[in-house]
C-alpha cells in the first residue's frame, strides 16, 4: 500500500502529538527502543491526572476499547497487533489514536507538559522497537482504569 498525499486538519500542537504515525519507517529511531522522544524531558503523568482524563466525560466506545485491549495485555503491544485485536485497519488505529490525544489535550488543568507534547503519554507508555511503534499502559493508568470501574 501506498499513501501519497494526506491532509492534516488541525493545529501544529495536535500534529505533533500523532506525527510518529505519519512518519516512514525508514525515517524512524533504530531498534533501540528509543523513539527519540524521550531524551526529551516527558513528565510522568501524576495519578490525579490520569483521573481527570478518565474522569472528563464518558470516553469514546473505541477509546475504552483501547484502553481495555490495553488493559488486557501488560507487556507492550505492536501497532499491528494492536490493530488486529481492535479489529481495525492501520489507518483507522490512527484515527482513533489521533482522536484521544484531541481528548487527552482539551481537558483543563492537566498538570505538566507531556498533556500538550505528547498527549498519549499521560495514559500510555509509547516506545519504537523492531521497526514498529509499541504501546502499553502505564501502571498507574491501569490501577486508575481499575478503581474507576472502567475495566
Amino acid at each position: 500500500m501506498q499513501i501519497t498525499k494526506i491532509t492534516f486538519i488541525g493545529t501544529s500542537a495536535e500534529y505533533a502529538s500523532v506525527r510518529h504515525l505519519f512518519e516512514e519507517p525508514a525515517a524512524a529511531p533504530s531498534s533501540s527502543a528509543d523513539d527519540g522522544r524521550s531524551r526529551q524531558t516527558i513528565e510522568q503523568p501524576s495519578y490525579e491526572d490520569i483521573l481527570r482524563v478518565l474522569r472528563h466525560s464518558t470516553l469514546l466506545p473505541r477509546h475504552q476499547q483501547l484502553l481495555k485491549v490495553l488493559h488486557d495485555e501488560e507487556s507492550y503491544l505492536s501497532r499491528s497487533e494492536l490493530a488486529t485485536r481492535l479489529q481495525v485497519s492501520p489507518e483507522q488505529l490512527n484515527g482513533i489514536l489521533g482522536s484521544l490525544a484531541r481528548y487527552i489535550r482539551r481537558i483543563p488543568d492537566l498538570h505538566g507538559s507531556t498533556a500538550q507534547t505528547a498527549p498519549l503519554r499521560v495514559l500510555l507508555d509509547v516506545t519504537y522497537d523492531n521497526g514498529e511503534w509499541q504501546y502499553r499502559l502505564h501502571p498507574d493508568t491501569r490501577k486508575a482504569l481499575e478503581a474507576e470501574g472502567l475495566i
